[in-house]
């Protein structure tokens, strides 16, 4: 089993094989990674078992891929692909996969969830929007849960630290991803 953990101020990614008790420092080249900024993960796992560690910056207008084989004996050199460019330009906040190959994501200050099949090239045509956002909270994270739904944390915490939420203070909601229908 292995873990790995964004370290943007060092430019970095950490490994952490927990089985094999081996720890790596991947460093990011510095064409991928804007001084400053938030360093976005999401892994990927592929039909064949391997998987594939998807990264980008939130003010970077690309984003970046590495295959867990290369992570996992501390190759970084070299192993780094270019997915492509971000949709519209729009910076882009990675918020999970679904344990396949899918993956999450919205735009910064936006509440829409999207969905991307990185087995699909990154372009606008292959993303669907999978929910609406509503007012107040902005989705941190997706993840897969009970019965094989996705869930989707959100919080007001944008709001919490420039003292914007009232009296309430800061709140945080778990619930589905639902796909909303045109009727």
């Amino acid at each position: 089993m292995t873990s790995y953990v964004a370290d943007a101020g060092a430019r970095s990614i950490l490994v952490y094989d927990i089985t094999g008790a081996k720890s790596y420092r991947i460093v990011l080249p510095k064409a991928t990674c804007p001084t400053n900024d938030v360093l976005y993960i999401a892994l990927a796992a592929q039909p064949d078992g391997t998987s594939t560690l998807f990264f980008t910056y939130l003010s970077s207008p690309r984003l970046y891929s590495i295959k867990g084989e290369y992570l996992r004996v501390g190759q970084g050199a070299g192993s780094i692909v270019d997915v492509g460019a971000k949709p519209y330009g729009k910076q882009t906040v990675l918020l999970g996969a679904d344990g396949g190959t899918s993956l999450f994501f919205r735009y910064k200050g936006e509440n829409d969830i999207y969905l991307w099949d990185s087995e699909t090239c990154f372009k606008p045509s292959n993303l669907q929007e999978v929910q609406r956002g509503g007012d107040c909270r902005l989705s941190t994270q997706v993840l897969p849960g009970h019965k094989r739904f996705m869930w989707a944390l959100e919080s007001n915490f944008h709001d919490f630290i420039s003292e914007r939420t009232g009296c309430n203070g800061a709140s945080i909601i778990l619930h589905p991803v639902v796909r909303e229908c045109d009727d």
